[in-house]
């Protein structure tokens, strides 16, 4: 199970376009919690829950935790009612089987509560990284100057042996 500092990975994963007064806060948050669904359905399951400080302030971003959203019960945002970091430390120290979690923070109060009970603790920045290249990955495989070529094209040749086959003769029919 990956517990993820919320907020601590929306700071390093979007850099300078996140900040706490923005407007678009609300959008990060929702950018970011997508991307863990896609990056927990590229590794074909697991379970993420994803922690930010305070409590849900806007009906606008969309509840990750529906039975009509694909991976529901493996995907969680959970607002702390306070802070975020006092959450991830309760949450490993109250686990019955914290070897495994692996936690994701940059946080060194954090890294130094949980490190020697977790699995193991990723770094915000290594986990950005994860995150940034598999949308980059997805993001090639889109583009069709970089993605394998889906189409293809047939020789003369092979123009001429699908006329025989279908019974098209050159009179009636041009390419």
């Amino acid at each position: 199970m990956y517990l993820i500092d919320g907020y601590n990975l929306l700071f390093v994963h979007f850099g300078m376009e996140a900040d706490k007064k923005s407007a678009n806060m609300e959008a990060l948050r929702s950018k970011l919690v997508y991307q863990i669904r896609g990056f927990q359905l590229s590794k074909k399951g697991g379970r993420y829950v994803i922690v930010f400080d305070g409590t849900k302030i806007s009906s606008f971003l969309p509840n990750p935790v529906t039975p009509h959203s694909p991976g529901h019960e493996r995907v969680q945002v959970i607002y702390s009612n306070g802070s975020a970091d006092d959450f991830i430390k309760s949450y490993v120290e109250k686990s019955a089987n914290p070897k495994e979690i692996i936690v994701v923070t940059s946080d060194n109060e954090i890294i130094n509560s949980v490190s020697k009970r977790v699995k193991y603790v990723v770094s915000s920045d290594e986990f950005a990284k994860l995150l940034a290249d598999l949308f980059a990955k997805r993001k090639a495989s889109r583009d069709p100057k970089t993605s394998e070529r889906r189409y293809f094209s047939l020789s003369p040749a092979e123009v001429e042996k699908w006329k025989k086959v279908f019974g098209v003769d050159k009179d009636t029919f041009e390419i």
